[in-house]
């Protein structure tokens, strides 16, 4: 009889619990004054963690044990051990960067049962991955044990299963997270599929099980720890797990086994992925990083996510338009990217530094003068995402940006209370706060205008007839206002008549500032990471990568940390 018989639930929920806990420790040291300890890849948190770690699952069952960090340790109980990365994506961590993760695996098989013996093939019949600061999730936890149903996703069944993916348009494949770093090669290599950039494998491996994509790859050696437990989350969604030749992979459980490579998700895809020209991608020179978060980091997980909520929602906004090329930012959508990239770069807004932005995106796009005006409403979202909690300050910014352009007073009053009411949102407040500072800050007819929206009058037509400011903003208001669900609100301004693109990308910035990133649809956050607008991928009409949208989370906290 095994010795997990009739265990196995128990056992899964507990290994979960373990690996939440090391993950809030993580949490923990992400946000230290002086940011975490360590070095180049080594961090005295991963050794603390699977110290206890390792106390912990040899109490749940005490079998061998082997860590990235310490090695091997043996146990009473044999033929079966646990595989354990503490902290998968370290040097990413160390940077800055959220998306590394706990890996948590235990192996069945025969040779295992000596501490130091190998099996030829052993059986992974437990996997827990978590990653407590996924960038567009937060903390997410992806579990799977053998007979214990389907994988389980935060405590709920997901059906998630990767039989009929294929690397075809509209599919996402997540790479290393120096894959931002090679946009290029990595989008010729994955076209017509999209990519998104990850630090952790085990994590990559576990969203892919989740259903967030058709495949993942990591193209360097890496050990049996780093993909033990991802390996059994895709298996249990019916995809494979090759190394990077293309050979399927048998676990020995043995220290320092590695592996060239891995490629992962399902059949067909992996089939694609395996056959391509790999050496070619990574000989391609790695860009400079377009924005770098370095520390202290302020722990307000609350406001993080309606800054990003809110600048996403613009994104998004722009994306849903008739006036958008195959889902890239209008250029109202870019105007914005480029004022957010020079306020990040500032950590203040500066009116000679959006001066000088906005000259550079001229220069890569003539700017269309009769939509001038509106655009200015649109572009001033990062103001009030920056001067959250201080709607002052908001409108006082979001005047003189307007002002830069051909000067209108009717258009700086409504950048003077949209940026207002940004403000109050981000930082905490309900609809009805947003409200009051916009009001507060505006007067006239634009103030005539967000109270008939408020009132929730009719919805007004967006078109060039009747001019797109005023209508637009009366209906960003309404939605806010009175629109529970943000994805619903959208559809309603994208299938409304006339021209309604602004009018949906001022009315999803507004709902995302009050909603926050949670309210938006995971397939729409993940076509905007996996968005950018460059020749290699195939785009209409290519942009300059500071015009691309696939760092706005990070974007998003750059510009509430400055």
């Amino acid at each position: 009889m095994s010795v997990l018989e009739g265990r196995m639930p128990e056992l899964l929920d507990a290994v979960v619990c373990a690996a939440q806990g090391a993950g809030e420790r993580l949490r923990e040291e992400f946000f230290r004054p002086a940011g975490p300890r360590g070095a180049r890849g080594k961090a005295p948190i991963d050794t603390e963690i699977e110290d206890a770690l390792r106390a912990t699952l040899q109490a749940l069952l005490a079998c061998s044990f082997l860590g990235e960090e310490t090695g091997l340790a043996p146990g009473p109980v044999g033929g079966w051990r646990w595989v354990v990365d503490p902290h998968d994506g370290t040097s990413e961590f160390l940077k800055g960067h959220r998306g590394s993760a706990v890996s948590i695996a235990l192996l069945r098989g025969d040779g295992l049962a000596g501490p130091a013996a190998a099996a030829a093939s052993a059986e992974i019949v437990l996997g827990v991955v978590h990653c407590p600061l996924a960038p567009d999730r937060g903390a997410d936890s992806i579990a799977w044990a053998e007979g214990c149903g389907p994988i389980r996703r935060n405590g709920q069944a997901i059906e998630a299963g990767l039989l009929r993916g294929r690397l075809e348009r509209g599919a996402i494949v997540w790479t290393t997270a120096s894959g931002a770093l090679r946009p290029h090669a990595f989008s010729r290599a994955l076209a017509p599929a999209k990519f998104v950039a990850m630090p952790s494998i085990a994590y990559r491996l576990a969203r892919i099980a989740a259903g967030d994509g058709v495949a993942t790859l990591s193209l360097h050696s890496v050990n049996e720890y780093d993909i033990a437990a991802g390996t059994a989350l895709v298996r249990a969604a019916g995809g494979v797990v090759h190394d990077a030749k293309g050979h399927d992979i048998a676990f020995s459980g043995a220290e320092n086994a590695r592996l060239p490579g891995c490629i992962a998700g399902a059949p067909a895809a992996v089939l694609a992925l395996v056959g391509k020209d790999w050496e070619s991608v990574l000989r391609e020179p790695k860009i400079e990083p377009r924005l770098g978060l370095g520390f202290p980091r302020h722990p307000d997980e609350a406001r993080l996510a309606r800054a990003q909520g809110c600048l996403l929602g613009q994104v998004i906004g722009g994306r849903l338009g008739p006036q958008a090329r195959a889902g890239q930012p209008t250029d109202d959508g870019e105007l914005a990217i480029v004022l957010a990239r020079a306020i990040a770069r500032a950590k203040c807004y500066d009116a000679s530094a959006a001066v000088a932005a906005y000259g550079e995106w001229r220069e890569s796009r003539p700017i269309d003068v009769a939509r001038a005006l509106h655009g200015s409403l649109m572009r001033v979202v990062p103001i009030g995402i920056w001067a959250a909690g201080d709607p002052v300050r908001a409108a006082r910014a979001a005047r003189e940006d307007s002002a830069l352009g051909q000067p209108d007073a009717v258009c700086e009053e409504a950048c003077a209370g949209y940026a207002a009411a940004i403000a109050a949102g981000v930082s905490g407040g309900a609809s009805a706060d947003m409200l009051a500072a916009a009001l507060a800050h505006c007067s006239g007819e634009v103030r005539a205008a967000i109270e008939r929206g408020a009132a929730d009058e009719r919805r007004a037509p967006c078109d060039s007839d009747t001019g797109e400011l005023l209508p637009a903003l009366r209906n960003a208001f309404r939605q806010l206002c009175h629109a529970s669900d943000f994805e619903r609100a959208l559809m309603t301004e994208a299938r409304a008549g006339g021209k309604p693109g602004d009018s949906i990308a001022v009315a999803g910035a507004l709902l995302g500032a009050r909603h926050g990133r949670t309210a938006i649809p995971q397939r729409w956050i993940l076509a905007v990471l996996a968005c950018r607008p460059g020749a290699a991928s195939g785009a209409l009409q290519a942009r300059p990568m500071t015009c691309w949208p696939d760092d706005v989370l990070e974007l998003a906290e750059a510009l509430i940390t400055g």
